[in-house]
């Protein structure tokens, strides 16, 4: 039970004395979170799909598509993000509303 709330605190203080420093792409994954959680699924049941018939190892295959699946993820909700964007203002003009 100690331990824990050690490994609690001592988590929250490392954090606080080294996690100060921005880095571009978690800011990237930070601000599109919800696209990668919405576009995810489909492109983590494609990517599988499309290795079932290669001959690699299983952690080599996890690992494919967990790259695979974030870039992809936030690829596409960076996309959906400027067409939304861009046609927020048009559409507003139009008398429709996003």
């Amino acid at each position: 039970m100690i331990f824990v709330g050690a490994a609690c605190f001592g988590t929250i203080a490392v954090l606080l004395r080294y996690g100060t420093v921005r880095r571009r792409i978690i800011d990237q994954v930070s601000e599109n979170g919800y696209g990668i959680y919405f576009y995810h699924y489909p492109v983590v049941l494609w990517l599988q799909y499309a290795l079932l018939g290669i001959a690699f190892a299983a952690i080599a295959k996890g690992l494919v598509v967990l790259i695979g699946a974030l870039s992809l993820s936030l690829a596409a909700s960076i996309l959906t993000n400027r067409i939304l964007s861009t046609a927020g203002p048009i559409l507003n003009k139009a008398g429709y509303s996003i």
